[in-house]
């Protein structure tokens, strides 16, 4: 029981994280924004498009307010990738801290107009998102003494949303791991700022190496869904959009208050992919959908 409310508390702030990062120029949105126009698609739904992987250091220019939103996207990126990627503890203090920091001087520095828009969102949503900083997360991981690692993210082009949730139990008693996974809708609450998150189903797959893509055949699938959808409350899947761009989104998950990071799979930011090439020569690219 502890496990599912953790899950449920994990689910409802990260989620949001999918209409987001990575302004790929998509040649499909104007066919979709003359669709959307005449109520012909709904709002919620998004362009589909195809973002081409990047793995290589982010490059710096200077001399002006772009210069310095790389400057710090660079910073970021060295925050992730050292001591080792995330998750970021919530005792490294130091480290959060600085994180914070930068994070609030690219919320100064936001290049996309009203990013909870899906007109604002549509260009980057489709795609894997990770999380790679959200506090509250960490805190309840040393509290449960359970580790959620990796939280991810699937935006498809219709609109829908699939996110899994690793899990693993590390304790002299219990040994255990395993994914947590829902699914549901995402769209833009007020055409601004605000996007949402709805989750309509929920499964689990104990002792699992990867994770399914439905409940089919799920453990006590049920029981689980049943749980699920009684702790999705939509009135607390709104999420403020403070930062977004081509491979980064931030987010606040408004019940706590707590400011959440996701990138993209695959993108300048992806520092679980990019291992011993960093800092050394471009990344190669390792990532395959």
């Amino acid at each position: 029981m502890r496990l599912l409310l953790t899950w449920l508390l994990i689910h409802v702030p990260a989620a949001f994280a999918l209409g987001l990062s990575r302004r790929a120029q998509c040649p499909r949105w104007q066919y979709y924004q003359s669709l959307r126009s005449t109520r012909q698609l709904p709002n919620h739904v998004v362009a589909p498009c195809h973002v081409p992987n990047r793995m290589h250091p982010i490059s710096l220019r200077t001399g002006s307010a772009s210069s310095t939103r790389e400057q710090l996207l660079a910073e970021l990126q060295k925050l992730l990738f050292l001591p080792t990627p995330p998750p970021v503890k919530s005792a490294e203090t130091q480290r959060s801290q600085r994180l914070d920091e930068v994070l609030d001087e690219l919320k100064a520095l936001n290049p996309t107009a009203n990013p909870g828009s899906v007109e604002g969102f549509a260009p980057f949503a489709c795609g894997v998102w990770r999380v790679a900083f959200a506090p509250h997360i960490a805190k309840m991981s040393e509290i449960g003494s359970v580790t959620f690692d990796p939280i991810l993210y699937d935006l498809r082009a219709d609109g829908t949303i699939i996110s899994h949730v690793q899990y693993c139990f590390r304790s002299p008693v219990v040994n255990e791991q395993g994914w947590l996974s829902t699914s549901g809708r995402y769209g833009s609450r007020d055409e601004a700022v605000t996007s949402f998150v709805e989750w309509s189903d929920a499964w689990w797959n104990p002792r699992s190496e990867l994770p399914t893509t439905t409940s089919d055949g799920a453990a006590f699938k049920s029981i689980v869904t049943a749980l699920g959808r009684a702790g999705f409350i939509n009135g607390f899947a709104n999420f403020p959009v403070e930062y977004l761009d081509d491979d980064l989104c931030v987010f606040v998950f408004p019940l706590s208050a707590t400011r959440i990071a996701a990138v993209r799979e695959g993108g300048l930011l992806d520092v679980w992919r990019q291992g011993d090439h960093f800092g050394n020569e471009p990344f190669k690219d390792q990532h395959t959908v």
